[in-house]
């Protein structure tokens, strides 16, 4: 439940600051940026195999009288490489879901417990605590890769976590009993899983 509604996607270059209005920043080149660091570029997902080939690039050598040759070439590249593709695809498709899906999902719940009112509160509040929330997993993650044998019993407190403060949240912003609460956090937790099998499921 941390997926907030997220921007439209967007073109922008690597080096480029980077602003919390970008939402999730995928890199599409075949190599990274010459001079920029990882740390400041914050980039969530790099996609090398989706950018132009080398072969394409070095053909192309930025002639602007090759440009609707390069958009055609680059066109058939991208059909004989659909996995690539596919990955794009899943992450702009999870995007709109997050988008459409789970806030409809939760307003009707919300109406379920006549809490319909207060379903404006909810979302503002959920906006919130999404920062802290992604912090903690940041960190997590941060952990597990200096010590990877960790990984398992940190992912599962960090779920924990999550999960107990989208409780606190709900039961505090709808003002509803801690069992219609909990049933709220566990519906739209099995939302969001049944979404990402749908979204990924192989073919």
């Amino acid at each position: 439940m941390t997926e907030r509604i997220p921007p439209a996607p967007r073109l922008k270059r690597a080096y480029e600051p980077p602003a919390r209005s970008d939402g999730t920043r995928v890199l599409v080149e075949r190599l990274w940026p010459r001079g920029l660091r990882k740390a400041d570029a914050r980039i969530d997902l790099w996609l090398k195999d989706i950018a132009p080939s080398p072969e394409l690039r070095t053909w192309y050598a930025h002639d602007p009288a090759k440009w609707p040759e390069f958009q055609q070439r680059y066109r058939d590249e991208l059909r004989s490489n659909p996995e690539a593709v596919q990955r794009l695809a899943a992450l702009l498709a999870e995007t709109l879901a997050a988008w459409v899906i789970r806030p409809f999902l939760l307003l009707g719940l919300t109406l379920v417990l006549r809490r319909g009112n207060r379903f404006a509160t909810l979302m503002i509040a959920w906006n919130w605590v999404s920062v802290p929330e992604t912090a903690l997993f940041s960190l997590v993650v941060l952990v597990i890769f200096v010590a990877p044998g960790l990984a398992g019993i940190l992912l599962a407190l960090s779920i924990a976590a999550i999960l107990a403060i989208d409780y606190f949240v709900t039961r505090t912003a709808l003002e509803i009993p801690g069992g219609a609460a909990f049933a709220v956090v566990v519906a739209m937790l099995l939302a969001s899983l049944v979404l990402q099998l749908v979204i990924f499921a192989p073919g």
